[in-house]
C-alpha cells in the first residue's frame, strides 16, 4: 500500500512536458491498485490500521543518485519516514481516502484521539 502511494507521489510531481500525461495515468493506476489492495485486505479494522499507519523509510531502495541529491537538499534521510495515509494526503488521492476501508481507519483514529483528549481534559480538571 505504502509503495503504491509513494509511487503515486512520484508520478504526480512529474512536471516534464512530454512525460506528464503518462505520469498522471501511472499515478491514477497506482491509486486504483492501492484501493483494490485495501479492499482485499479490509476484513479487520486493526489490520487496516496497521497497514495504513506503519511507518516506512521513504528513500528505502531508491536510486543512489536520488539519495545523494536528496541528502544535499534535505540533510540526513534516515529519519525520513512516512505511512500510507500520509502518502495519500501528499498525492491528493481523494478516491483512496474516500474508500470505505480507509474511512473506517480514519474514523477509528479520530475516535481514539477524541477519547484521549477527553481523558486528558478530565484529568487536568480535577479540583
Amino acid at each position: 500500500m505504502f509503495c503504491l502511494l509513494l509511487n503515486r507521489v512520484h508520478f504526480i510531481r512529474d512536471t516534464g512536458l512530454t512525460s506528464r500525461t503518462l505520469s498522471r495515468s501511472r499515478a491514477e493506476f497506482c491509486e486504483i491498485l492501492a484501493i483494490r489492495t485495501l479492499r482485499e485486505n479490509g476484513n479487520s479494522v486493526l489490520d487496516l490500521t496497521i497497514t495504513l499507519t506503519t511507518s516506512w523509510p521513504v528513500y528505502s531502495g531508491a536510486n543512489p543518485n536520488l539519495i545523494s541529491q536528496a541528502e544535499q537538499n534535505r540533510g540526513n534521510l534516515e529519519d525520513k519516514v512516512g505511512n500510507a495515509i500520509e502518502m495519500a494526503i501528499l498525492s491528493k488521492a481523494k478516491n483512496f481516502i474516500k474508500a470505505s476501508s480507509c474511512q473506517r481507519v480514519i474514523n477509528a483514529i479520530w475516535r481514539f484521539v477524541s477519547r484521549l483528549l477527553l481523558v486528558v481534559h478530565l484529568l487536568t480538571d480535577v479540583h
